[in-house]
């Protein structure tokens, strides 16, 4: 049963390693499906180090609690990059949106005067 153990900890690094690629490429399904992923095994993880609580030895839980930490650790370095990009992707939606705006409010004004010297004949 500490294989189990060894085993979704490692899964848990290798898809810690998966993780930044995808930020930096945007991939928001493959991110989603990640993250997700990540939960099952995080709570497998969980159930096998309950299961194996009589097993463990001093020096296997905390070389266990280490690679968890730096696991953690990388994961909430990424889950901050991620808010900082949404952050930034969010303020230059609103400057597009406000331009956007600006632009519909000239074109509309625009449009009304070239109205008013079509109608004069």
């Amino acid at each position: 049963m500490l294989d189990a153990v060894q085993s979704g900890v490692a899964t848990l690094e290798a898809q810690c390693r998966d993780l930044g690629p995808l930020i930096d490429r945007l991939e928001w399904d493959g991110l989603d499906r990640l993250l997700s992923d990540m939960g099952r095994v995080r709570h497998e993880l969980m159930n096998a180090w309950e299961a194996t609580r009589d097993e463990r030895t001093d020096e296997f839980s905390d070389e266990i609690a280490a690679r968890i930490r730096r696991v953690l650790t990388y994961r909430e370095w990424q889950l901050k990059r991620l808010q900082k990009l949404r952050d930034e992707l969010g303020g230059r939606l609103t400057l597009v949106s406000r331009w956007k705006s600006y632009a519909r409010s000239v074109a509309g004004r625009r449009q009304s005067r070239a109205a008013l010297f079509t109608d004069v004949r």
